[in-house]
């Protein structure tokens, strides 16, 4: 039985200094912390009342969550994922980085992470005010972001054509940029990382 083993008696042992006597001990401290942060101190103050296979299950469903809460607050609340989170509003694993090959997948990874010299990022660097990070090769005065070059330049009015889908070429809105970047077609998804490559070829910061 698991009560039998030297482990377990010793940890029951180490509990009650802890909780009594005022024993320090990082490792108690740090999983007490735990049940406290997932609302469970019940549980550690219990500890016996309930099966080990329950907590564990419990544990891991409660830091799930506030992980994906902590990854949602992060991404609405930065200025860096405006564009993001157009097309990104749900923790889940993402179909394009398994349906193209390495070397098409990563030119969206770093579009849709902001892994790019965009003035929008490169702006960034620089400590330049958001509003003035404006594209630097068309006459539009927009803020040369993701979204800027991918439906609105009037520079990549040619390869748009080439390489998007119809409902890309006119009237530019939120609601077809997350139907693009949220595409499972293959062919869509090539085409895409092709576009983004060349629009990461010619929009280069001076200097």
């Amino acid at each position: 039985m698991v009560e039998e083993k030297i482990s377990s008696i010793l940890y029951k042992l180490l509990f009650v200094y802890f909780e009594n006597y005022g024993f320090e001990s990082k490792w108690l401290k740090f999983v007490k912390s735990i049940f406290d942060n997932c609302g469970l101190s019940n549980v550690w103050r219990s500890q016996s009342h309930f099966s080990t296979e329950w907590i564990e299950n419990c544990v891991e469903l409660r830091l799930k969550d506030q992980f994906k809460q902590e990854w949602s607050s992060d991404i609405f609340n930065s200025s860096k994922t405006i564009c993001y989170r157009i097309f990104k509003n749900e923790f889940c694993f993402e179909r394009y980085l398994s349906l193209l090959p390495t070397y098409l997948m990563y030119y969206i990874c770093k579009f849709r992470c902001g892994c790019h010299r965009l003035p929008i990022e490169s702006g960034r660097w620089h400590k330049i005010q958001r509003d003035e990070r404006t594209c630097i090769i068309c006459n539009s005065n927009e803020i040369g972001d993701e979204y800027h070059y991918i439906l609105v330049c009037n520079f990549f009015s040619s390869e748009r054509k080439k390489l998007l889908p119809k409902y890309c070429q006119k009237n530019a809105n939120t609601a077809k940029f997350n139907q693009l970047f949220s595409s499972t077609d293959i062919i869509v998804l090539e085409k895409l990382a092709r576009f983004i490559k060349h629009v990461l070829s010619i929009v280069v910061p001076p200097g």
